[in-house]
Order: C-alpha cells, then structure tokens, then sequence
C-alpha cells in the first residue's frame, strides 16, 4: 500500500514537472560601454526572474536574481568552455522552435569607429531581429518592439535596454532529449 503511494506520488510529481514550463523576465535591463572602453557596465536595479508554471498558469516554484547575485555567477561561468559547447546550426534550429518569446521591448544604440561597420553591424542586428521574431513570438508579435539605431560618433559605443519574458515549455525539452538520445544507438 505504501509502494502504491509513493508510486502515485512520484507520477502525479512527473506529470506536474511534465506539463510545466519555465519562464524567464527581464525588467529594466540596462547593457552600456564604459567610457569608451569595450568592458560591460550594467544598470544596478535591474531584475531577473525564473519562474516554474504548471500549464503555463500558476506558479509553483520562482528565483529573483538580482545584480549581486548575478555578478557572482557571471565571474564563474566560463565563456569559453561555452563557446566550445555551443550547439551547431540544426541543433539551434530545433532550440529555437522550443522558445516562445511573450514580450520584447528592446532599444539598442550602436556605434563602431567606422560608419560603413556602424551600418553593417546595425544592418545585419536588425535583419537577423526581424527574421527571427515572427518564428519567435508566435502569437504575441503585437506585444514585441524593438528599435535598433546607429550612433555615428567616431567610437565604439553601444547602450541596449531590454524588458522581456522568454517561455520554453519542459515537454519540448524532454522531447529534443529523447530524440537526441535515439540517434546516438
């Protein structure tokens, strides 16, 4: 009876994991240069909030990072062990599909020394935004902007302000595991 129990609980634990899904917001985050230099200064009251959702609803379990936190995880993370990890293009394809983006609101000023790589760079950031935004946002294009301007001032200068909330449900996640781990045998 006990083993029956547990059993059940051990199911009804899977099935709410299963049906669940992760959303990420970003509010008020500020990325600028530092005095011409190309180190990353970030605005100190922005927030980031992890959020675990049963059917995309109600909420069961949340972590609030804020800079301090994240400042101690950025200093252990390795970019370029990374970079090394970064999955290949069919794969990307397949992560992308699993991300829904609900809300973007996104103001990017960016400036290199030249205007011809100022143009390009703003070009190419803007082209590769408006592909991938429709396949992105599914349903919420109406709550998505972003504005992406030059700054033509003979130095590198960039300042972004971004406010988004960023979904990927668990049953797609298992799902890519699973078919990833078929291929392998």
């Amino acid at each position: 009876m006990v083993l029956v129990f547990i059993f059940t609980i051990i199911i009804l634990i899977a099935i709410i994991f299963i049906f669940s899904s992760i959303k990420i917001e970003v509010k008020n985050m500020q990325i600028k240069n530092k005095k011409q230099t190309i180190k990353i200064g970030i605005n100190k009251d922005y927030e980031i909030k992890i959020l675990l959702k049963f059917l995309n609803k109600i909420p069961y379990f949340y972590i609030k990072l804020d800079s301090d936190k994240n400042k101690k995880i950025f200093k252990k993370f390795d970019f370029k062990k990374a970079r090394k990890k970064f999955p290949k293009s069919k794969q990307l394809k397949k992560i992308i599909k699993t991300i829904e983006i609900e809300k973007l609101e996104l103001i990017a000023n960016i400036g290199t020394e030249s205007a011809a790589a100022t143009s390009i760079l703003v070009g190419a950031f803007a082209g590769t935004l408006g592909a991938t935004l429709p396949i992105l946002a599914r349903n919420n294009m109406n709550r998505c902007t972003y504005i992406i301007s030059p700054v033509y001032a003979d130095k590198y200068e960039y300042k972004i302000n971004l406010d988004c909330i960023i979904c990927i449900k668990i049953v797609h996640i298992i799902k890519s595991m699973l078919n990833k781990n078929e291929r392998k045998r």
